[in-house]
């Protein structure tokens, strides 16, 4: 059985590979994509409990792919990770967003954000 799954999309791979590692290292298992449509393609393949992602990426963006899952994953807990320090209520306060993560994070930022949409998909 494999532990629990947490998809990162941000177009930044430095970023991603540092988030990749970080939650690796909380004991998880980690998917990567560098673009919302492949974020999406892959939680269609395998989907997980929880989704890190940034929000301004080149092509769909995070808002699209938030919205997506939203609509296709709804049991999928969110984590807004992204260098935007404002943005749109409607999209922050969505029931499956637990998170929100302002660039540049740090590893305790991570850890706490993942305890906070793993104890989400418990009491949901």
């Amino acid at each position: 059985m494999h532990p629990r799954t947490v998809l990162i999309v941000d177009d930044d791979e430095p970023t991603c590979q540092l988030l990749a590692d970080w939650i690796r290292q909380l004991g998880f298992h980690v998917m990567t994509a560098l673009n919302a449509q492949q974020g999406l393609t892959l939680m269609r393949a395998h989907p997980a409990e929880v989704a890190f992602c940034d929000i301004v990426m080149p092509g769909r963006d995070g808002v699209w792919l938030i919205d997506q899952l939203r609509q296709q994953f709804p049991e999928t807990a969110v984590v807004i990770a992204t260098g935007l320090t404002k943005m749109d209520p409607a999209v922050t306060l969505s029931p499956t967003v637990t998170a929100y993560l302002v660039k540049p994070f740090n590893y305790d930022d991570v850890a706490s954000a993942l305890g906070s949409a793993f104890a989400a998909i418990a009491v949901s």
